[in-house]
């Protein structure tokens, strides 16, 4: 009788604790899966973001824009010729950006200098410079500090100057 007991019991554990292996399996997939789709619904490269500009004195006395102008001004008098303004000056900061030009190493010092702006740079094959140590991983958003754990075989997509520009771009701190 205590044989057979233990015989079921013991049975009746191993298919237990199959059972909780297999949900543990199933489960791990599922979020692999939910964490893919949420890295293919973000950019792989987010925008670079400008801070707005501060209204100085030339632009608090600028003349309305062209689209309001028209509705708020009376007609010009008959009798006198319509008067001529400048048009403003703008900052150079508001300046649009021109066209990239055509040629591929054109292309890759407009890339750079947007990068620079930003505050990264790419890497130098598979090292970042000793200007830029941090590296930064776009595929698992992270970056790694010199001395971490995995900081030696990790292949960068963009290198930082600080943890905090890394932190602005969006990456997180890897644990270790």
């Amino acid at each position: 009788m205590f044989r057979r007991s233990f015989r079921l019991g013991l049975r009746l554990g191993l298919l237990g604790g199959i059972a909780v292996a297999v949900m543990k399996v199933l489960q791990a997939r599922r979020d692999e899966r939910e964490q893919e789709a949420a890295l293919r619904s973000t950019e792989p490269w987010p925008p670079i973001t400008r801070a707005p500009a501060r209204p100085g004195p030339e632009r608090a006395q600028a003349p309305p824009t062209a689209q309001a102008a028209p509705a708020t001004q009376a007609p010009p008098a008959t009798h006198a010729p319509p008067a001529t303004q400048a048009p403003p000056a703008v900052p150079a900061a508001e300046a649009v950006p021109a066209a990239p030009p055509a040629t591929e190493g054109a292309t890759a010092a407009v890339r750079k200098a947007k990068a620079t702006q930003a505050g990264w740079v790419d890497p130098e094959g598979k090292v970042c410079p000793p200007s830029h140590p941090i590296k930064g991983k776009l595929k698992s958003r992270l970056f790694h500090v010199p001395g971490m754990f995995a900081y030696e075989r990790t292949i960068p997509d963009r290198c930082y100057a600080s943890e905090d520009a890394a932190a602005a771009d969006g990456l997180s701190r890897a644990r270790r």
